[in-house]
Parts: structure tokens; sequence; C-alpha cells
């Protein structure tokens, strides 16, 4: 009952069907990266939040669709850096030109946009998920979060979700069930 209640808040009911996604669709994988720049880890010589779900959330599309594509902004981050910043840059200079910055997330926001599904993985706000998830329901895609405890009602979530979870593991097992 307490599920029926939360999935009725977020404008869903308990026992809908999973949307039907597609063999050999394009995944995005969204979530909270950098936040407010107070996290831990230092990937892209920024402040970001723990990265370990992207690899969750990976396993559980391939094992729903092993002949899924995947797009992760984190290695496109990665990637770009290692273009624009010469091995053993420091890292209070890199990301520092506001350009650069602008068409990382030009880039990262259009790539949402074009996969067939985005996933985005909200156990706190993000601002550029927010805008990532903003393109890709613009541009028809199917998007699913999960957004565990007071993250369910959030607005941002509950407008252009198609489905929202609990957790990493209920995304998992509606995979399973919505892969073609």
């Amino acid at each position: 009952l307490i599920g029926a209640r939360m999935a009725a808040a977020a404008g869903q009911t308990a026992m809908a069907p999973p949307v039907a996604l597609p063999r050999g669709a394009t995944y995005f994988l969204s979530g909270v990266m950098g936040g407010s720049g107070a996290g831990g880890s230092k990937e892209l010589g920024i402040a970001m939040e723990e990265q370990d779900y992207r690899g969750r959330i990976r396993h559980a599309v391939l094992a729903a669709d092993s002949t899924a594509t995947i797009v992760d902004p984190l290695e496109m981050g990665k990637e770009r850096a290692a273009q624009l910043y010469p091995h053993g840059t420091p890292e209070r200079e890199m990301w520092a030109d506001d350009r650069d910055v602008r068409d990382m997330f030009r880039d990262v926001v259009s790539a949402a946009a074009a996969a067939d599904v985005v996933v985005s993985y909200l156990p706190t706000a993000s601002m550029g998920s927010a805008v990532e998830l903003h393109a890709a329901h613009a541009a028809g895609r199917v998007v699913l979060c999960v957004a565990p405890g007071s993250m369910r009602g959030n607005w941002v979530v509950r407008s252009y979700s198609e489905r929202v979870f609990d957790d990493i593991e209920q995304l998992a097992e509606y995979l399973v069930k919505a892969a073609q």
C-alpha cells in the first residue's frame, strides 16, 4: 500500500506495465556528478560526488540488453579533458575556461536528447541532470529515474520521468521486463 501511495504521488500506478524498450537502444547515464562541488572524488579535476552508481546502472542495462549502447557523460568528460589538457595539468587549471565548460555541457545535453533512453540516478538534486532530463523529454525520449527518498517527489523527476524507482535493483528488474 505504501508503494502504491508513493507511485500515485509521483503520478504513476504501482502496477503500470513497463514501457517497451527496443533491443539495441542507446542509453544515456544521467545523474549527479558535481552537485554543489562538495563531493570527495576528483575524477575530472573537479570535486564530484561518488560515481560508483554508473557501473551498477551500466550492468543493469547490459544484463537486460547485451546489444545496448551506453553513453556516459563522465566518460565524455574524461575524453574531452584528455584532449584539452596535457598530462600533468594542475587540477585548478582544468575546466577554468567557461568556453570549455559550455561546450562540454552542450555536448552532454545533446547526447542525452539523442539517446533512446535516459536513465538518471538522483539521490540528490542535480542542475545538470535536470537540464538533461528536460532535453530528453522534449526530444520524446524515454526517461527513467532512480530517485530514492524525498527525491521521488521532486518536480523535475515527476515531470519528466516515464517511471521512477527507489533503487537500482528495481530499475534492473524493470529493464529486464521492458526489453523487447
